[in-house]
């Protein structure tokens, strides 16, 4: 796995980028009279499948290590040591990433994207943190629940009383609108 010789890549920029309205990301040109659409000499480049690094490229960090990406535990396999370095995805969650990175500890990996201990150390921090919260709200939740118990049943018992307040009211309605009608 030789890391190979990195291409020359034009810097792909927006068509009309220096326009204050445009700012950001790289677009496909759409326009009908595009000369960046139409690969026009003398304007700048469109994003092409031939500008690709090719299947053998492997990036290189600042220490000369291979830069490989991991996404599980057996992608660490393919790193050696002395000639690689990981990358951790960070679509993986905590848990996986706890033990991608003890098993890269284990093997003597270096880790390129963060310091494993001080990651390791504020995610407990967090943890913790949250599980106090969670502990908090349970107690609030439970305080809260007994005083809105005890309501409910005197409404009950006034409601009783009211329903048949209401429903005389409601036949002396519809007496009253029988007799105008």
């Amino acid at each position: 796995m030789a890391p190979s010789r990195k291409k020359k890549i034009p810097r792909f920029i927006r068509q009309d980028y220096h326009k204050k309205r445009l700012k950001g990301k790289w677009l496909r040109p759409k326009g009908i009279h595009s000369k960046v659409r139409h690969s026009f000499a003398g304007h700048q480049a469109l994003v092409s499948i031939g500008y690709s690094q090719g299947k053998n490229h492997i990036p290189i960090n600042r220490e000369g290590l291979a830069i490989i990406s991991v996404t599980c535990l057996k992608d660490l396999e393919r790193i050696d040591p002395s000639t690689g370095c990981a990358v951790i995805s960070s679509t993986i969650g905590f848990l996986k990433k706890k033990e991608i990175l003890q098993k890269a500890k284990e093997r003597g990996i270096a880790i390129d994207n963060f310091d494993p201990e001080d990651y390791l150390r504020r995610r407990e921090e967090e943890f913790k943190a949250k599980k106090e919260k969670a502990k908090k709200r349970r107690e609030q939740h439970k305080k809260a629940q007994p005083e809105k118990k005890a309501e409910p049943a005197l409404e009950k018992v006034i409601s009783e009383e009211e329903k048949k307040e209401m429903e005389k009211k409601e036949k002396d309605k519809l007496l009253t609108q029988r007799n105008t009608a």
